[in-house]
């Protein structure tokens, strides 16, 4: 929490939050998937995993104190999760996730977009990740049974 804190304060002091043109430097920075050194690298969470983890959380806090109550933010933020995970648990994604990277050559980052995305058809898909819209690497077939 401490460094995402000061990545943003560092980035609104050097102007890039709510600056137009480095908003849309942004959208062809993940159109590319040029994520620079601070997300290069970065393990994708999913909608399941976050959905997870927060379920957790609140079991472990309610055994701990029986009278918690969540805050409105933890519950908007679990209900959005829970809404749109694509998978019911971790488990149940793994080797889909093992199978995108490894057979169908997906980078982390496609992956998470995927995954927590869910297009429905070849086309969409290539509008939510532009990346997809390669038919050398990602022939129109291939995206088919991706998302079958």
């Amino acid at each position: 929490e401490r460094v995402c804190r000061q990545r943003l304060a560092e980035m609104a002091q050097a102007g890039a939050l709510g600056h137009p043109r480095e908003d849309e430097d942004n959208l062809e920075v993940g159109a590319e998937n040029k994520l620079g050194e601070v997300f290069g690298n970065a393990q994708v969470i999913t909608n399941t995993d976050v959905a997870e983890v927060l379920q957790s959380y609140e079991h472990t806090m309610k055994e701990q104190d029986p009278t918690f109550e969540p805050n409105q933010v933890f519950k908007l933020t679990k209900e959005y999760v829970d809404r749109f995970k694509s998978f019911k648990t971790s488990a149940s994604i793994e080797e889909f996730q093992r199978n995108l990277i490894e057979v169908h050559g997906l980078t982390e980052f496609e992956k998470g977009l995927l995954i927590n995305l869910a297009p429905e058809e070849v086309e969409e898909a290539k509008i939510l990740i532009p990346s997809l819209d390669d038919d050398a690497r990602f022939p129109e077939d291939v995206i088919t049974r991706i998302l079958s």
